[in-house]
């Protein structure tokens, strides 16, 4: 089994690792799926990547990419834990997604190009809004 707070310490891990669309380097490049893609290499967790999609990427590519990783669900938003990944939508009819992972407390990392880096941020009103369900890494204790 899997400790939530090991999915956390390893996402954590990057913070600061500039934002690079495709990137899967640690401590060089990542997006918020490479984000998804190094924690569940850094944890042993099988899974595949992706390695081509759009910058602004729709909901069903970011979905493909969450299964290759290896993530279950949707979950409700209700049923958040630590560890989880937080599945954002917003734009015009919500085609734009983006993804982070929840460390609890109301706070999640993510590689997000408006901070040009991976960064830990407060899930206020302004992402809370745009958070539409979670999905979790396969293992994981409860």
């Amino acid at each position: 089994m899997i400790d939530p707070e090991d999915i956390v310490k390893a996402a954590r891990s990057e913070k600061g690792t500039a934002f690079a669309h495709l990137g899967r380097t640690s401590g060089v490049g990542i997006d918020c799926v490479g984000l998804l893609a190094l924690t569940a290499r850094k944890l042993d967790i099988k899974h595949d990547d992706i390695a081509v999609y759009p910058r602004f990427a729709k909901p069903d590519k970011l979905r493909e990419g969450l299964l290759a990783c290896g993530l279950t669900g949707p979950f409700p938003v209700e049923e958040m834990r630590v560890g989880d990944v937080l599945f954002f939508l917003w734009g015009p009819r919500k085609k734009l997604g983006h993804v982070g992972i929840y460390c609890g407390d109301g706070r999640f990392v993510h590689a997000y190009a408006g901070a040009k880096r991976v960064s830990e941020n407060g899930l206020e009103e302004n992402w809370k809004s745009k958070l539409v369900e979670v999905w979790r890494f396969p293992g994981v204790s409860e």
